[in-house]
């Protein structure tokens, strides 16, 4: 693998990953790394996508035309930090480049991208489709029990000599973000924006976390059982990211998706699109037919290629 700025431990359990995956996947599709550093300008860039206006070190980077990527900002990311890869798979033979998360190459009745998942999560890497605030399909990291802000206030990951003569381990994070009464930010802007969406008021998205906010995050985190504190925590992020997300594709499906004369188009082929790991054009052609296809023979449904109301459950 080349050299892509690692931390020495996280290069050497990536080169044992792609080793060990490319062992175990059989067929003529491979795993391949994709990026490990990324500067902060590339940060930026990412995070713009899908945002109306976003300036870093006096440059826009708002691309409001493009879907949304990624909810870290420039030193957010472990990949500015040299602790996370991301992946892909690729055809050895034609040199193609996939994202699906359900072929099965090797036919062992396994999906390729879950085999990948597993080999990474046995070499200690925390995996970004477990995340509930914003899933991270081909994302690894190994954070040594730290987060951004950590690394950010200086704190240093341990050295590779440290590790290997057993005087530090590496540890996945617990640190989370809390968003509480007086904060400010696009955080607070994003949460502003889900509460309102689901129906719990807090009036104006200023990016203020006031009397409002709180009341509203008070509201509902009894509606969900939560501890009611007034405090945005993991627990309380997750199920707003949970619940908004569901809200937002359920109101989304409005009709069945399937191949005719007149390619389908719209945001729900999008995210179809998006979900399936292939090219999000949002045109329903043959190939959005025939991984959802594959995703339905995977998922034990009727084969038909049409996203009805059973696929979409699944899907989502």
């Amino acid at each position: 693998m080349a050299n892509m700025n690692l931390h020495p431990y996280v290069k050497k359990q990536a080169e044992k990953l792609m080793e060990n995956a490319n062992k175990r996947l059989t067929g003529d599709w491979k795993m391949m790394i994709t990026q490990g550093l990324r500067t902060m300008e590339e940060q930026a860039a990412i995070y713009g996508q899908g945002r109306s206006s976003y300036i870093y070190n006096g440059k826009q980077y708002g691309k409001p035309k493009m879907n949304i990527v990624s909810g870290a900002k420039p030193g957010q990311s472990m990949h500015n930090w040299g602790l996370a890869i991301d992946f892909a798979l690729k055809n050895t033979k034609t040199g193609a480049v996939s994202w699906s998360m359900t072929m099965d190459s090797d036919k062992d009745r396994k999906a390729d991208w879950k085999e990948v998942v597993e080999e990474a999560k046995k070499l200690g890497f925390e995996w970004g489709g477990d995340w509930k605030n914003f899933f991270d399909g081909p994302h690894f990291e190994i954070n040594f029990g730290l987060d951004w802000r950590d690394l950010q206030a200086g704190k240093k990951p341990p050295t590779l000599a440290e590790i290997e003569g057993g005087k530090a381990k590496p540890a996945p994070s617990s640190s989370s973000t809390v968003l509480e009464k007086g904060s400010r930010g696009e955080d607070v802007k994003e949460l502003q924006t889900y509460l309102n969406y689901l129906g719990f008021d807090c009036g104006k998205v200023d990016g203020i976390f006031g009397a409002d906010t709180e009341k509203a995050v008070k509201e509902f985190q009894k509606a969900q059982k939560l501890t009611v504190d007034g405090y945005a925590g993991k627990n309380t992020l997750s199920s707003l990211s949970r619940a908004y997300a569901a809200k937002k594709l359920k109101n989304l499906y409005s009709r069945p998706l399937k191949l005719d004369k007149q390619y389908m188009k719209g945001e729900d082929v999008k995210v179809v699109q998006q979900k399936l790991g292939i090219t999000a054009d949002g045109i329903y052609g043959p190939k959005s037919e025939k991984a959802v296809k594959d995703f339905q023979g995977a998922n034990k449904l009727g084969i038909d290629g049409v996203v009805g109301p059973k696929t979409w459950a699944k899907l989502f």
